[in-house]
This record gives C-alpha cells, structure tokens and sequence, in this order.
C-alpha cells in the first residue's frame, strides 16, 4: 500500500502522459521488486516466489509501456513491422500470463504425486475426491469443518465412532516431529523445548547455589534479550535463536505482586474447578521427610504475615498457579508447608499437597493429606473429589466411589457445569472398570459421550474397555486414541500414547492399520509419528513394520533412514543396520553435506562386503578420500544425512570393525570440527561420533583370532574400554562392549516398557551363558534422573531417591545372574563431570554397600586412582572428552578385576 501511495502520488504531480510518468514508474517498480526480493517478508516460499514473479511483470508491463512510447516513424526500416506487433503481443501475453502458469505447474505436480500415492492403494471416498481438486494443506482445514461435534454425537448414538482424516488431523496438530534419537526421558511430547528447558534450569540451578538471594529464580520469570533489547523465545533452538558472537542478558520479569483473595461464597452455577487461587511470596526453606513437610526459618528468607490469616480469611492454593510460579512440585510444597506453619487449620494447602503427592505417584501420603484436610474443614464438599482419587489410588474402590457420589451430588446442588459432573461420572466408571465391572464402566462411558463427544477421559475409557471385545471394537478404539492423540496433552497425551501402543501391539492391531486406515498407512509422516509412540512404550516389533512401510513410502528421507538404522541397533541386528545405511548412501549420492555430497563416501562403502562383526579387513582407502580441504560446514538441512553417516561410524566401532571406523574419521571429523553440534538435533549421533573419534586414536593391540571375551554392558561408557586387551584369570581377554544407548536404572525395573531396556536386554541376549559380564549403569540416573525426581516430588531426598535405584539395579544384576549363570562385577559410576561428582560419589558408596552384602556380585574399586585424595577431583591423566574416561583407564581396569578375584 505504501509503495502504491507512493507511486500514484509522484504519477499525478508529474503527469499521466509523458515518458517521465512510464520511466520513472518503471524504476520505481523495479527498485521497489529488487527490496522485497531482498527482504522476503512472505513466510510461505511459494507465495513469495509467486508475489516476485508478480512484481517482475509490472516491471516488464512498464518497460513495455516506455518502449511503445518510441513512434512509429522512429522505427528503423530494416525491421519487419508485422513481426515486430507479432513479438510485442506475444511478449505482453507470456509476462502476465507467467503467475497463472506458475499456479498450474503447481497443482499440476501435487496431481502427478497425489495419483501416484493413490495407485498404490486404489480407493474411493469423499475425502479422497475433495483432496484430488484441492491442495492437501487446504483439504485438510476443510475436513476438520466437515467433521464436528454432532457428526461424533450421532455415530455414538448409533454405536460406531468414527474418526476425521488421521493424516490430515496428525499434520495440522503439528505433531508429527520425529528427532533423530530420542534422548532418555520416557515422555518425548518436545525434545527440543525440554533440552533448551533443562540446560537453562541446569544454569539457575547453579546460579542460585553461589547466590542465595537469587533463591525465586527460575524460568518462568526471567527473559532473554539481545543488545537491541530484544526478547529472544527460550522456547526455539538455541541455533536459531542465538548467532555467533551476539551479546545475550538474562532479565527478571516485572511479575504482578500476587494479591491476598478472601474466601468467598459460590454461588451456582460458578465452577468449583476454578476455585480461588493466590500464590504467596516464597517464604522460609522447607524440606521434606517421610512425606510430611518441616519449615526451617532463616531471618534472610521472607515469612508469611502471620496478621493476614485469621478464621474468616484464608489463603487458597491452586497447584496450577503454584507449579507456574514456583517451577517444580517440590518447591509448590514449599509453599504449602510454609502456609501450614502458620496455620495448621487451613484446609486448602493440605489439598494441594495431596494433589502433589498423588500427582508424583505416592497415593498413600496424598490421601493422609487429603483426610487431614476434611478433618479440618468437614463441611467443603470440594475435597470429595480428590479424596476419591487418592482412594482410588491406593485400591479403596468402594469408598472413592461414594466420594465421587457425594462430590457430584454436591455440584448438582451448585447447579455446576456439565463439564465438571462429566469428570466425575467418567470417575466413577474408572472405579467401576478397576473393580471388574467392566459393563457398566462402558456404559457409564458412554453416557457421558452421549452428551458431550469430546470428552477426553470418556473417550480414553470407552476406546481401552470396548477394545477387546471384536476386531470392529479394536479398529473403533485405536481411531479414538489416534484422534485423541492430537488433541490432548500433558499427563492425558502420556496415557493415550500408552494404550494406543498397547492396542496397536496386541493381536489384529496393526492388521487395523493395513485394511481399515488406509490414509495413515499411506503417509510416511503418520506412520513415522506412530511409530516413534511404539518404540517409546516397548513395541519394538511393530515400530519397524511401521518404520520399514515409511521408508518404502520415502526412500529417499535420510531422516527415516536413521531412525530405522537405530531401531535395528535397539533390536541388536546391527549388520541390517550397516546395510540399510550403506545402501542408502549408495542410492542418494546426491544429498551434500557440507561441500562433499554423499557419493564420496561411497567407493569406502563398496569396500566393506562382509558381515562387519570383528571384520578388520585392510580396506585399499582411495587416496583422494581423505583430502579434502575446503570441505565447508554441514547446513541445518543436511543434519540427516550427517547423523547417519555418524551412526554408521558407531554400529562399525560396536561391532569391532575397526579398520573400516578408522576410514571415515577424517573427512567426518573435518564436518564435525567447530560446528556446534551439541547444540542441534544431532546431539547425540555428534557425541557418540567424537567420543569414538578420540577414542581411536589411542592404538589398539591387535585382536587374536576367536579370543576370548569380557563383556561390558553400559550406555557411551562402553566406548572407551571397548576392543581392549588385558589380563584376565591368567589370560588374554579382549573387552566387548554392550552399547544400549541413553539407558537408565529407573528403564530397566520391572514393569518398565521404555524401549532402552529392550536395548540393554537385546545386547545380553548375544551374550553366551557363565560368561564375564562387567555392568556399568547408571550414569545418566546420577547426572539428571535422581535430581529430576525429587524435585517431582517422587521422592523425599536425593538419598531415598539412591537407595530405591540401587535396589532396582540390584534385582535386576541378581535376576540376569540366575537365568544366565553370569560372573558379574559392578563397575562403579566414574565422577567425571564436576557438576555431578556429589551424587555419584553418594551414589557409588550406597552400590558398593549393596553389591558387597549381595552373594554373586564383585564390586570394582577404580575410585582411589581416579580421584585425588585431597580435593575428589577428577584425576586429569584420565580425562577424555569431559565426559567420558580415557582409554588409559583400562590398565585400572584390570587391576580392580584381578583384586576382586582374590576377595572371592
């Protein structure tokens, strides 16, 4: 508009007719062409590719216009005048005939691909019509108005629930983002949020322990800006957000000071949910012990005001507002116990220290605070709600049952939304289906649903108890859970992931795929995001059916690549995953990494033709393959095709081909080198990649032909021992090592699906039976799990957090131990990091007291050597990477092995 303003302004002052008003039109068009061509300042790139193309013509339109200006008579006479109109018409058409074209050629190509897809699976439905003469992205909005509330209503009522376009609903939610390896958390809803998230709260954390008067920090109330005094989102990729040598400030947030509300009189029909709410000013430090919150009191601390609580106005508490304020559970206790200090007859923090503890899984505590709670305030029937829950938790079926009649009975009474009476019939109905009434569970479900379709809980209840009854009932199930799964969040989102997995795992569920929901097993994107949730809950069998049907849908997604090579490495069928990979990089010779495409690594990849385990065939290395020097920096586009070729190095490493490992690490050390990849999404294959890299530089002892082996089962830390020769019961042994990649203690306890364990049982079942198996786990428990934990409050202290981790570690060493007949040590968690070294040094004492009272188990001491004596720092002529240990270690290794064998 402005350049329009502009334009038409100066054409008015100087004149519509003369050649001034087409010139500098014309300039001022072209100029104005050449800054949004610069600028782009349309987000979609073909919408702005076509506004530059648009402004192109208005540009050639008003060179045209100065060229007709020239008269007739001017004309030299060699040129023939028929052929110059014939030009001059065909030149005016062809430039604004050119947007047009671009449109067609558009819908054009989606024509060709969308009936190229449909061939493959030939069928006919309304869906299917509209999408061939709209755009997909288009399609899909115009699917979700389609398909409503009373559509869902009237095909309960008829008793099929039926599902909108999967495909359609997986992509506009946004849902469908796969990383290239998950990281070791069991909820993965954002890995790249939660990483930002965590190294920020890792930062505050350390920040508040050398300033205690930064005690209120945390990120819920600090920004990021730049010099300019930008904010910068804390919620984007670091890489994104942050540009080299940028200057960046943390700055406090101006929070409102939260205001004191009274208790009030509800009158109908407001909602009990949204009950009142306030959020005290931190107070005095509080720590927890067996689950009953104590209050020290520190003179530099803030105290409650004792002269604002009386009998006729009380501080009410909302978790919600209490999490967001104060960041963790444990600190929203904090808060809590600090209130009762003061007084012990308010009823409201009692209730909201029951939804902490229910919420961290500890139901017995939440119901001792849930009871106090009415014991002090008998006539609010509002905690009837969570005291069913708490007693519904600890398996007091009948009573929770009557406190969610008397909670309903009191919303009726308040003439309460329907929404909240939904929440507790659909309570019920689980305590109904928990007591094996499974009946009346559905059709309590099923009411609900009648009323309102939508409802999350109703859905999830209906879709998991009707699903076992038919094939019918289990395709109509895993449609609701799909189409809850891009509806839903938080602790909701985690339960339909679980049953979804669970239902897709029994038998007929993936056959529901194949014949039923065609649309889903035709897209590479859905089966990609379903098959991420069934690795994450264990169903490790059907993930690759999943992942091996995306990858025939896009075989030329180096992104699906990867994540099928990991699945193989999780399933231990890791020469599949050397062949996937090789082949692969073979066939896209074409993708670029950097200023290398991938067909220069393909005459070193022609040269490994034999099973890679132990294979250290001399490999003929092209003498071009290594030098490279300008060999640039890997694009945030390429980070793929990188991170398979990073994995490619691991899987040759684990299995001991190390002369082929050894090929690769200079041209991909050259990519690797200053990147800042620890940063992306490549994290993980970078880690393991430059950890192998320093590794293989300390020479290897050549290996005999069918030695004899000690295995090492660990996460990373297997890398630095690994293909290692020592001395072991008089002879040579070489150290295999186990890799089960981000494994903790708390995945391998019983009842634990998270596919890491599968990994670490996977690579034990290569294992032969009595054989010398060296466990080192539970490194990344001290590094971020056991702290985590706590602050969730699913436990009391750093110390009860230890000893329940040992003892899952315990049983689970004993347990392998009966059934294979191992000889096990123990390796101790070596104190690299600093910032970790306390917990793992708590950690190791609490292990080695457990191992050495347990018969079977041989603890290793490595921790005299490696720490110094006086100061329990980290023994630098071991140090590697920061992370891991040097080889070097090794020699310790041995000698710790040879003294535990005295001891027996």
């Amino acid at each position: 508009m402005v350049r329009k303003v502009i334009l038409t302004s100066g054409l008015i002052l100087i004149g519509g007719e003369s050649r001034a008003y087409v010139g500098l039109a014309c300039v001022i068009s072209g100029l104005y062409g050449i800054l949004f061509a610069y600028v782009s300042p349309v987000e979609d790139p073909f919408e702005n590719k076509m506004m530059i193309i648009t402004l192109a013509v208005t540009f050639v339109n008003l060179g045209i216009g100065a060229v007709s200006k020239i008269p007739k008579e001017n004309v030299p006479a060699s040129i023939d005048p028929y052929v110059d109109t014939v030009m001059f018409n065909l030149l005016v058409v062809g430039a604004n005939t050119l947007v047009i074209g671009l449109l067609v050629v558009q819908y054009s190509v989606y024509l060709y691909n969308f009936l190229k897809e449909w061939r493959k699976n030939p069928k006919w439905s309304m869906s299917c019509c509209l999408a061939m003469l709209l755009p997909l992205n288009d399609l899909q909005g115009e699917l979700r108005g389609l398909v409503g509330r009373n559509m869902m209503k009237q095909q309960l009522q008829s008793g099929r629930i039926g599902m909108p376009s999967v495909t359609g609903a997986v992509k506009d939610s946004g849902a469908v983002d796969f990383a290239l390896e998950e990281g070791d958390d069991e909820s993965q809803d954002s890995q790249r949020q939660q990483d930002n998230r965590q190294m920020m709260d890792i930062f505050f954390e350390a920040l508040k322990a050398n300033h205690a008067s930064l005690f209120e920090l945390n990120l819920e109330n600090l920004t990021l800006v730049n010099t300019r005094k930008s904010t910068l989102s804390l919620e984007q990729d670091v890489t994104s957000v942050v540009k080299d040598g940028m200057d960046l400030f943390v700055v406090l947030k101006q929070l409102p000071e939260p205001k004191e509300r009274r208790r009030i009189v509800m009158h109908p029909p407001v909602s009990l949910a949204s009950s009142i709410s306030s959020v005290h000013q931190k107070g005095p430090g509080m720590f927890v012990k067996n689950g009953e919150p104590t209050c020290t009191k520190s003179s530099s601390e803030v105290e409650l005001n004792e002269s604002k609580i009386s009998e006729k106005t009380k501080t009410s508490f909302c978790l919600n507002d209490l999490r967001k304020k104060m960041g963790t559970l444990r600190n929203a206790a904090r808060i809590c116990a600090e209130a009762l200090s003061v007084d012990e007859e308010n009823s409201s923090p009692l209730s909201c220290l029951a939804k902490i503890y229910l919420e961290a899984g500890r139901p017995q505590i939440a119901l001792e605070y849930i009871e106090r709670a009415i014991h002090v305030n008998s006539t609010d029937s509002s905690l009837c709600f969570i005291h069913g829950n708490c007693l519904a938790a600890v398996g007091k079926l009948e009573e929770a049952s009557n406190a969610y009649v008397k909670y309903m009975s009191h919303l009726e009474s308040l003439g309460a939304s329907q929404h909240e009476i939904h929440d507790v019939q659909a309570a019920i109905a689980k305590v109904c289906a928990k007591s094996g009434n499974i009946k009346i569970a559905i059709d309590l479900f099923s009411n609900v649903l009648k009323e309102d379709s939508t409802h999350m809980e109703s859905l999830k209840g209906f879709a998991i108890h009707t699903a076992g009854t038919s094939q019918d009932d289990l395709q109509e199930a895993i449609v609701i859970l799909l189409s809850l799964l891009v509806q839903s969040g938080g602790q909701h989102q985690h339960d339909v992931r679980k049953e979804l997995a669970n239902l897709m795992s029994s038998p007929g569920g993936m056959g529901v795929f194949e014949d039923q929901l065609s649309e889903v097993w035709c897209t590479s994107e859905s089966l990609m995001f379903i098959a991420d949730i069934l690795r994450e809950w264990g169903a490790l069998k059907e993930t690759l059916q999943l992942v091996l049907r995306a990858y025939e849908l896009s075989p030329h997604d180096p992104g699906i690549c990867l994540y099928l090579v990991h699945t193989y490495e999780i399933l231990s069928k890791h020469n599949e995953a050397f062949l996937e990979a090789r082949s692969f990089l073979i066939r896209n010779g074409n993708l670029q990494i950097g200023r290398v495409s991938c067909s220069h690594f393909i005459p070193v990849l022609q040269l490994i033709t034999e099973e890679i385990y132990l294979n250290n065939t001399t490999l003929c290395i092209p003498p071009d393959f290594e030098n490279q020097e300008n060999i640039g920096k890997a694009l945030d586009s390429e980070f793929q095709q990188l991170g398979l070729l990073f994995t490619l190095v691991k899987i040759l490493f684990v299995k001991g081909a190390l002369n082929s490992t050894k090929a690769f690490i200079p041209v991909l050390d050259k990519l690797h080198k200053d990147r800042g990849l620890h940063l992306t999404l490549l994290r993980n294959e970078a880690a393991f990649f430059s950890c192998i890299s320093l590794v293989m530089e300390v020479p290897f002892s050549p290996l005999p032909q069918n030695p004899d082996f000690i295995y090492f089962a660990s996460d990373s830390h297997c890398i630095s021992p690994a293909w290692r020769t020592i001395n072991y019961q008089e002879k040579p042994h070489v150290i295999h090592p186990l890799l089960a990649t981000g494994v903790k203690i708390w995945h391998i306890r019983k009842g634990s699906s998270f596919y890491p364990k599968f990994a670490l049982l996977n690579a034990l079942k290569e294992v032969p039976n009595d054989s010398t198996v060296i466990f080192n786990i539970g490194e990344i428990d001290c590094r971020e799990g056991l702290l985590r934990a706590v602050d969730k409050c699913n436990y009391d202290s750093v110390e009860e957090a230890i000893e329940t981790i040992v003892s899952i570690y315990i049983d689970f060493l004993k347990e392998q131990n009966e059934r294979r007949g191992f000889v096990t040590f123990v390796h101790p968690i070596l104190p690299v990091l600093k910032e970790t070294r306390n917990v793992v040094l708590q950690f190791n004492e609490k292990l080695k007291e457990a191992v050495e009272s347990c018969s079977g188990l041989q603890w290793l001491e490595l921790l005299d050597v490696l720490l110094a004596k006086q100061t329990c720092e980290f023994n630098s002529e071991y140090h590697l990477d920061g992370t891991h240990v040097h080889p070097k270690y090794v020699s310790l290794l041995e000698k710790a092995l040879k003294d535990s064998l005295k001891d027996v």
